[in-house]
């Protein structure tokens, strides 16, 4: 009698354990449940209120887009209770990977890198930086698909740029640098020659050149050919303006109109050699809205326009 009580005791005490054990199994059983196509390795999980969970991959028959096969991934990453939170891919047709931006709960919140969509389907880096709170943070750089930078900046809390500033040519020949105080130019800014010989230097407060602070300066070197100009000025002379006969095609006393990489009027006016003569020059921020216009009178700095919206 005494051993079988011991038994029973023994028995008692193991119950919770085993309890346990086979709560753990049937919830773990209920919570998840995997497609036959990831069953493999774990991929595109729901718990047991249908929440995605767990690494998930979307393919082109998953969300059929145009351009993508019904094999190309479309893009992939964690998700946690039904929203992105950790870094996913996204890709071009064909695999080729398009962007890694890092997610918080839904929303892109942290490092991001975009590529050039190359025809090798190599990934090049085509701008990378950080993502916080709808903000640029940080520091910033673009790159073209030659891998060299043609911009740098850095950006406060506020998403604002901070410090120097700087804008390359494709070739990687400097453009514009200058320093930057809460989204402002503030310091000393540089404008160069599409060869990279400075063509001016001034001092800003605010936005505004500091009087007395402005000095142009002639070219140095020998100007670079329109072939290695990279890019710079690649809008072919307005047919519809003064540049009939003799003149026309040419960026010589000719009137011009240039746009940039977003298509969107960056000059206009009269050029002389490649350089604004009489004209207006756009100006831009991060987000391509135009915030100024700079008025050019015989290739010098005459004033900002009045911008009309």
């Amino acid at each position: 009698m005494l051993f079988k009580a011991t038994c029973d005791m023994k028995v008692l005490k193991l119950l919770p354990t085993l309890a346990l054990a086979f709560l753990w199994q049937t919830t773990y059983a209920n919570n998840v449940s995997i497609s036959e196509d990831d069953s493999q390795d774990q991929k595109n999980q729901t718990d047991q209120a249908g929440k995605k969970q767990g690494h998930w991959v979307y393919y082109g028959k998953d969300k059929p887009k145009a351009g993508y096969s019904a094999t190309d991934k479309i893009e992939e990453g964690p998700y946690k209770d039904n929203r992105k939170h950790g870094m996913w891919k996204f890709y071009y047709p064909a695999n080729r990977l398009k962007s890694e931006i890092e997610y918080k709960y839904n929303r892109p919140n942290g490092k991001y890198t975009k590529y050039h969509n190359t025809t090798s389907g190599e990934p090049k880096v085509a701008e990378a930086g950080t993502w916080k709170g709808n903000k640029y943070v940080g520091s910033y750089i673009k790159k073209n698909e030659k891998g060299i930078v043609i911009q740098e900046k850095t950006f406060n809390s506020a998403g604002k740029t901070e410090g120097k500033v700087i804008y390359r040519a494709d070739d990687g020949t400097p453009e514009l640098e200058y320093e930057s105080k809460n989204g402002v130019e503030s310091g000393k800014l540089v404008r160069y020659y599409p060869n990279g010989d400075v063509m001016e230097e001034m001092v800003m407060n605010e936005g505004k050149v500091k009087p007395g602070t402005k000095v142009e300066k002639k070219r140095v070197n020998p100007p670079k050919k329109a072939k290695d100009t990279g890019g710079a000025v690649t809008q072919v002379v307005d047919p519809n303006k003064q540049n009939e006969g003799a003149n026309k095609g040419k960026l010589h006393k000719v009137f011009t109109k240039i746009y940039n990489k977003n298509g969107d009027l960056e000059q206009d006016g009269y050029f002389e050699n490649g350089r604004l003569m009489d004209g207006k020059w756009y100006k831009y921020d991060k987000n391509n809205l135009l915030y100024k216009i700079e008025i050019y009178k015989k290739g010098k700095y005459f004033g900002d326009g009045v911008l009309e919206f």
